[in-house]
């Protein structure tokens, strides 16, 4: 009786033991990301162009309500709300097109802050051009904003909301989306997704510019003056101002530095530091010099 109550006691003893260190297993995390303040939702502005690690670039064509049009480097037109965190609703190419809409907060996870969390569904009616093979896609996305940590984005060093996203179809997961949001950019810096049945993938933003396709033809002529204006100019960081007459634009042209290639040919880096709004948004190039003395991007 007595070996019967030791060994009782013994095996009371380990699972208290147990207990206690799931219960410290399970309560233990790293360290703490960094405090970011509540955030407001971004807005975007016509113009706004978005570059990226795999090659693409979007950029926004118009601004309507709460809806904001895209386009891409091959002319795909897409249709999205003001929520970087929501997909694009809407598509058309040059063979198909999608009809979209969201069922759903649209202001999702606005304001951000740690431990916010909401779902919406996406619904998009796909055909060809010509109105055939119509068929009914329905998603179904639960977020929640995970975490905060510090990223390095080109030479800055900043803090990022991690949202993370996943998408069900039928009732099954398909897709789990880490989104990370810089507040000081008001602009989404990587997004990677991972699949039930297909590799991962990674797209991280590398530049944030101004896309002077959407200006007028006669702005343009005119900002491609003082560019040619200040690179011509043989003082160093030569620069000049340039606003635009059609909208509330204004542009700083600077110069950078000159070198020449091996071929002996003169070129400089300039930047365009355009503020659109509330934004500033730079774009660097880099230009030579032909033979009838104009500067030309290369």
């Amino acid at each position: 009786m007595n070996r019967i109550r030791r060994q009782l006691s013994s095996r009371l003893t380990s699972i208290i033991l147990v207990a206690a260190l799931g219960g410290c297993v399970s309560t233990f995390s790293g360290p703490p990301g960094p405090e970011i303040p509540v955030t407001p939702m971004p807005g975007v502005e016509v113009g706004q162009s978005f570059v990226y690690s795999d090659g693409s670039r979007e950029t926004v064509i118009a601004v309507r309500g709460d809806q904001v049009t895209w386009q891409n480097r091959t002319g795909i037109i897409r249709e999205s709300t003001h929520n970087p965190i929501i997909p694009y609703h809407s598509w058309k190419s040059s063979t198909r097109r999608a009809h979209g809409w969201i069922e759903g907060n649209p202001d999702l996870l606005w304001p951000m802050k740690i431990g916010k969390s909401g779902r919406f569904d996406l619904y998009r009616d796909v055909e060809n051009s010509d109105g055939t093979n119509k068929r009914r896609y329905h998603q179904r996305w639960h977020c929640d904003v995970s975490e905060t940590k510090t990223i390095k984005w080109k030479t800055r060093t900043s803090d990022a909301f991690v949202v993370k996203c996943d998408r069900y179809y039928n009732g099954t997961w398909r897709q789990r989306r880490f989104i990370d949001y810089v507040p000081s950019l008001g602009a989404v810096v990587a997004v990677k997704n991972e699949y039930r049945s297909t590799p991962s993938t990674l797209r991280k933003l590398v530049e944030l510019e101004f896309d002077t396709s959407i200006l007028e033809k006669d702005e343009r002529t005119s900002l491609f003056s003082i560019v040619q204006q200040v690179l011509l100019d043989s003082g160093p960081q030569s620069k000049r101002v340039w606003r635009a007459s059609s909208r509330t634009l204004g542009v700083t042209i600077q110069s950078l530095d000159h070198f020449k290639r091996s071929d002996g040919q003169s070129c400089q880096h300039y930047v365009g530091i355009f503020k659109v709004q509330n934004r500033v948004l730079e774009n660097y190039r880099t230009a030579c010099r032909d033979q009838s003395g104009t500067w030309v991007q290369g």
